[in-house]
């Protein structure tokens, strides 16, 4: 069943069970100019979507009760390219970076929530980008669902 329902912060659109809940194909707008489609279980995201955020970046990656999950790609709107694995919403493991101003690819893991640079001689870009991926997600954009509170 397709309908449209109206929240308190924002609009969706897409499949839905009979009692009007976000299950399958969907698309969720928020009042603040963020947007999420992909599929949805249960009124959740859930599975393979993209979210955008109000800034102009966008992530694509899997995701499981609100959360990024596995290998995900980030797409900022400074033209940086992030690609990395989630867990729980949060960067785990290898990631790399590709900063298109200066033709360059960084990498690095994740450990204990820390950001490690192997390529040393950046490090204020380390500082740049825990601060742009603050506990795994991109912190330019306002991301209340993503914490659980959708």
């Amino acid at each position: 069943m397709e309908s449209l329902i109206q929240f308190a912060n924002g609009v969706y659109q897409g499949e839905t069970h009979k009692d009007k809940i976000p299950h399958g194909k969907g698309v969720y707008f928020w009042e603040s100019g963020e947007f999420y489609f992909g599929m949805w279980k249960n009124g959740s995201p859930k599975g393979s979507g993209l979210f955008f955020d109000s800034f102009g970046g966008f992530i694509r990656s899997k995701f499981s009760n609100t959360k990024a999950e596995g290998l995900s790609k980030a797409f900022l709107a400074n033209g940086e390219v992030y690609a990395g694995r989630f867990k729980d919403g949060i960067s785990v493991g290898k990631w790399m970076k590709f900063n298109p101003e200066e033709n360059r690819t960084i990498s690095g893991i994740v450990r204990d929530g820390e950001v490690e640079i192997k390529d040393f001689d950046l490090v204020s870009e380390s500082k740049n980008f825990k601060f742009i991926f603050s506990q795994g997600y991109p912190q330019t954009a306002s991301l209340p669902w993503w914490l659980g509170e959708f």
